[in-house]
């Protein structure tokens, strides 16, 4: 039985608890750490749904807004879209503003970073 956190790759069980962010430069293991994030389905999933989320809050706020694309919130939520689009290949987190939080599910807030 796998324990959480293991999943088999090449018929060897890998312990894989926190994604790794393969932006560190100059690391010897880029190449298989990028497969590796490619290869997790399940982040896949959740980074497919941040984007969605990312994109349909930016829209939906710059819309809802008197200040239209230049809502300090509907361009943060662009900016996180943009960054989320990387984030399949490179890893990482996307820096939000903590007050903005809430508006994604929880299960998506593994992928944030607060910022003031």
């Amino acid at each position: 039985l796998l324990k959480d956190g293991e999943k088999m790759r090449h018929g060897q069980v890998v312990n894989r608890k926190k994604p790794k962010d393969v932006t560190r430069k100059g690391s010897e293991t880029w190449l298989e750490d990028a497969q590796e994030l490619m290869l997790d389905v399940e982040r896949i999933s959740l980074v497919n749904e941040f984007m969605k989320t990312s994109y349909n809050l930016s829209h939906k706020t710059s819309v809802e807004s008197k200040d239209h694309i230049f809502d300090p919130d509907a361009r943060s939520f662009a900016q996180a879209y943009r960054k989320s689009l990387d984030m399949p290949k490179h890893g990482g987190t996307v820096d939000l503003p903590q007050r903005l939080h809430s508006k994604y599910p929880s299960k998506l807030h593994p992928l944030l970073n607060g910022c003031s």
